[in-house]
């Protein structure tokens, strides 16, 4: 039997689509290699184009990797990216990027995480989500905390922040504990297509 994934997922100001070579564009090259926008990810070291971009979303197999667009539900503007790898064991990894500067500080990273917790605790049926968050990405840690993320660990000296030494937080979410911070963002309305 096979899965079949919804064509959307969509809150109150975003939706979330499944990627495809067709969107690898020119402004989501551009937001790899932004010094501000790729700050806390492992693309920062390398110069991108958009055959890298087409490589990179071919890489998604759309089954247990996910790769999913973020897009502002009025301009259907493509604002950022957020990932799911399911492993074997029924765990899921996430990590998220909003390229798009205009949309720093407002609800759409915090209502996309929603959705793809939602996409991986109801749908995919995993039992726990976890992600890495740089110790100096304050917004990120603002966010995770928010949604009832717990702090699992210290990847000590993991990594550079502006030439400097910092550590990797990583971060879990159970599924009931998920049951219990989603009631905080009710507002958040969730429609899968």
């Amino acid at each position: 039997m096979s899965l079949h994934l919804p064509k959307e997922i969509s809150s109150n100001t975003i939706y979330l689509r499944l990627l495809t070579n067709s969107d690898a564009k020119e402004y989501y090259v551009n937001w790899l290699n932004d010094n501000e926008v790729n700050r806390f990810l492992e693309t920062r070291f390398n110069d991108h184009s958009i055959e890298d971009l087409k490589k990179y979303i071919s890489n998604f197999d759309q089954k247990s990797h996910f790769l999913f667009g973020i897009f502002d539900n009025t301009s259907d503007l493509h604002i950022g990216n957020i990932t799911l790898d399911i492993s074997p064991h029924n765990v899921a990894y996430f990590g998220y990027l909003i390229g798009e500067k205009n949309y720093w500080g407002t609800p759409s990273a915090t209502e996309a995480i929603c959705l793809i917790l939602d996409f991986a605790f109801e749908f995919m049926n995993v039992r726990k989500v976890w992600g890495e968050i740089v110790k100096n990405n304050l917004p990120a840690i603002f966010n995770i905390h928010r949604l009832g993320f717990q702090r699992e660990g210290t990847l000590r000296q993991q990594v550079t922040d502006k030439g400097e030494i910092t550590d990797v937080l990583e971060y879990g979410l159970l599924r009931d504990e998920w049951a219990i911070s989603k009631e905080k963002f009710k507002k958040i309305k969730r429609i899968i297509k």
